[in-house]
């Protein structure tokens, strides 16, 4: 019974995740195959592996699996990062490195490669009102609208490796030993080690946490987070110098990555441990005030800096000045509405969306609504088989050593309800900064369940389930996600695809390129669609991407400037066509407005005189 359980969880489970996956926002890039061949799979294969599972289980119990491993501390949290970041690199090999695809990606992106070339920020180019795209800063200098943390990141991988998700592997491999640094102090080390793994091979592997530039962006969260908690909970019981600075640094990552949410969670979390910290009678307090005060002090100077830099204000964030040109709805529900002057036909569908959200959102039902859609973004994170683990939550209810983790939670979920846009489908990235805290309280409800059952055995038995069963997805999950045909991967994404095709095609053609980008219906560039993205170093790019914005605008300063390249003018589909869309190439910048016989885009290109055939 327990066996066929266990594949019931998984395979109810694996369904969630299938169907969040033809979702264009859902949790993967990947599908699944057919439901019946997953169902079959589950229900034959699945108690195959529980008994293997159950064997090693009853022949080796959970204290001979992790608990008696004997290794010091940081020879353990070397160990976890080292097998995280091993498990990326195999993703990496059998399915390939994820690619770019939506505004956030891109803006990153913008960010690693100014970072990774030593800037801060770049001009504003000449004609920029060709250039403009979602979620980057074009005026009154040209960056991204983020925070500068993840970018940084992605400049590492950048600059060591020439690959950006470097970064996003190492900063995922980091947040797991940070992870497992926080739980040591909290719960038993057996139970830390597991949660670490189940961390591990669910965010980083099986969700793509720790292989995808848009996924990615939880990890610097995770991370301070993780800081703040371990860091917070060793000082009260003995405050040291380097304790002091690793707080300090758990708060400039959450201020350089998510700075509301950061907020949210710090500033609760940070006046708990205070009043802790107060109370304690140890020694070595002036030293931990001492670094965390300069930790905290030079990393607020530094993100002054670069807003100073980026925005010309130094209390200013990048986001708000993107936000006030472009945007119509405010971020937070307390804001006024704002009547942007930059907005261009080209970028309206985003921000109707925005609206629409908004709509959504009013009401008591609408933000009712919002929490449970984001319990719904919850369910794939943590699985459907950690449900079992709920017993537990009457009993550490009024655990005193819990009782501080409460009133954090609270505010950080009351606080959230201040956010306009709350979908489940990408924004559940906003919950990161709470998420080592949401696992040391499920972790506590297992061990709890396990404890204190009466009978016994049904506690253990919950436990053996949920543990089963999340194996069972972990395992199958990966091999269909990550071994799967890449046919079936590729159909999840047209657009990457497309832009990957069009732009090989056009690197295959001698010579630097201008492409104007025509968008036959101004609704059709939504932000998984939009083709205008281009490096810090306009100028010196092979392809240069620009709007076509006739007959607004005439494009003639744009044609002169860029006189010396090849000119393109290109008429994407919309997304979900296997097709990129029309493409023409005209001989001369003389002749660039006049209109040549349009060639569909598909494949290796083919060279032939004033026009360029991309053929199958």
């Amino acid at each position: 019974m327990l066996l066929h359980i266990s594949s019931l969880l998984a395979l109810a489970e694996l369904n969630q995740f299938r169907r969040s996956l033809f979702n264009p926002f859902g949790m993967s890039r990947t599908f699944l195959p057919p439901g019946p061949l997953l169902t079959f799979s589950l229900l034959i294969g699945g108690p195959i592996l529980a008994i293997g599972a159950m064997r090693i289980w009853k022949r080796c119990s959970l204290d001979v699996l992790v608990g008696r491993v004997r290794i010091k501390v940081p020879m353990l949290l070397l160990l976890v990062f080292a097998f995280c970041l091993t498990g990326q690199m195999l993703c990496a090999v059998i399915d390939g490195l994820s690619r770019p695809s939506n505004a956030d990606e891109f803006s990153y992106l913008l960010a690693a490669d100014t970072f990774a070339h030593g800037k801060l920020t770049n001009p504003t180019p000449d004609l920029w009102p060709y250039l403009e795209s979602y979620h980057i800063l074009v005026r009154p200098t040209y960056m991204s609208m983020y925070a500068p943390a993840y970018g940084l990141l992605l400049a590492i991988g950048q600059f060591i490796l020439r690959i950006p998700l470097a970064g996003v592997a190492l900063g995922a491999a980091t947040m797991c030993a940070a992870l497992c640094w926080a739980l040591l102090v909290i719960v038993p080390r057996r139970w830390t080690i597991l949660a670490t793994l189940f961390v591990m091979m669910r965010l980083c592997w099986l969700v793509q946490w720790g292989s995808s530039i848009f996924w990615g962006t939880a990890v610097l969260p995770m991370l301070g987070s993780a800081l703040l908690i371990g860091a917070g909970i060793r000082a009260i019981r003995n405050p040291t110098c380097k304790l002091g600075a690793l707080y300090g640094l758990g708060l400039l990552i959450l201020a350089s990555t998510r700075p509301f949410e950061g907020i949210l969670f710090a500033l609760p979390l940070s006046l708990i441990f205070a009043i802790r910290f107060l109370k304690s009678r140890t020694g070595g307090k002036p030293g931990f005030v001492a670094l965390l005060l300069t930790v905290s002090f030079a990393g607020a100077c530094w993100l002054t800096y670069y807003n100073y830099r980026v925005t010309g204000r130094t209390g200013t964030l990048t986001q708000q000045v993107q936000r006030a040109q472009y945007a119509t709805v405010p971020s937070l529900v307390f804001q006024k509405f704002n009547h942007p002057s930059a907005q261009k036909s080209t970028q309206k569908s985003i921000y109707d969306f925005e609206m629409s959200e908004w709509e959504a959102r009013r009401g008591f039902f609408g933000f009712i609504g919002s929490y449970r859609r984001y319990f719904e973004g919850l369910v794939p994170l943590v699985g459907v088989p950690v449900l079992f683990f709920f017993p537990g939550l009457f009993l550490i209810w009024k655990s005193e050593r819990l009782r501080m983790y409460w009133p954090v939670l609270a505010f950080f979920l009351a606080g959230l309800s201040l956010e306009t846009f709350l979908d489940p489908g990408f924004n559940v990235r906003f919950l990161a900064p709470a998420i080592p805290l949401l696992l040391i309280l499920t972790v506590e409800m297992a061990r709890y369940t396990v404890a204190f059952a009466v009978p016994r055995k049904i506690g253990i038995w919950l436990v053996n389930s949920a543990l089963l069963g999340s194996l069972l997805t972990i395992i199958v999950g990966v091999v269909y996600f990550r071994v799967g045909g890449p046919h079936d991967r590729n159909r999840c994404d047209f657009f990457a695809v497309n832009r990957e095709m069009v732009t090989k095609a056009l690197d295959a053609v001698p010579g630097d390129h201008l492409v104007l980008v025509h968008y036959s219906d101004p609704g059709t560039p939504y932000m998984r669609q939009e083709w205008v993205y281009n490096s810090d170093d306009i100028d010196s790019q092979r392809i240069v991407w620009a709007h076509e914005l006739e007959p607004e605008v005439t494009d003639a300063p744009l044609i002169c400037h860029f006189s010396t390249r090849h000119i393109w003018l290109f008429s994407p589909y919309p997304a979900g066509f296997p097709d990129p869309g029309v493409i023409i190439k005209y001989s001369s910048s003389e002749e660039a407005l006049s209109h040549l016989m349009p060639v569909s885009v598909h494949g290796v290109c083919a060279a032939l005189n004033s026009q360029v055939i991309l053929s199958k």
